[in-house]
């Protein structure tokens, strides 16, 4: 009896470790929702903060992080102030994390900012995740708001 028990335990830590080594492939995100980062920010902007609101697989290769940016200076002529504060929603890849993230500051259980509105546009249109800097994004998008039509 105690023989047919080491094989069935055997058999399980088998069929777990070939159910788990899939090429490679990572089963288990490198980001979490809730994580908030400090990030290599744009200059002026050095209290701005990352917070992960939402996490996905994505494809075979990896994970979409829905992140959530605040204390920004995006300039903007659409703005009563002219400076746009936050970065309400941003798909991004592991590889723009990877390329931004500095420190790891806090891991909030609780009021994670509200990204539906940009999330379901995004879902909607079948988008895809950025692989460049979070700096890097906020530059284009204030480029583009302040695009001479």
């Amino acid at each position: 009896m105690k023989e047919i028990w080491m094989i069935a335990v055997a058999s399980m830590i088998i069929v777990s470790v070939c159910a788990n080594s899939n090429g490679g492939e990572q089963l288990e995100s490198k980001y979490k929702t809730g994580q908030v980062w400090s990030y290599q920010t744009r200059e002026g902007e050095e209290k701005s903060r990352i917070c992960i609101v939402k996490v996905e697989k994505y494809d075979k290769n990896g994970f979409v992080y829905h992140i959530y940016v605040d204390s920004l200076k995006i300039k903007t002529p659409q703005m009563k102030k002219g400076v746009q504060e936050v970065l309400p929603h941003s798909p991004v890849s592991d590889k723009s994390l990877d390329a931004s993230v500095v420190k790891l500051i806090e891991t909030k259980r609780d009021g994670l900012p509200d990204i539906t509105e940009g999330y379901k546009q995004w879902k909607d249109a079948k988008g895809g995740a950025f692989t460049i800097p979070v700096r890097e994004i906020i530059q284009i998008i204030e480029n583009a708001l302040n695009r001479k039509q």
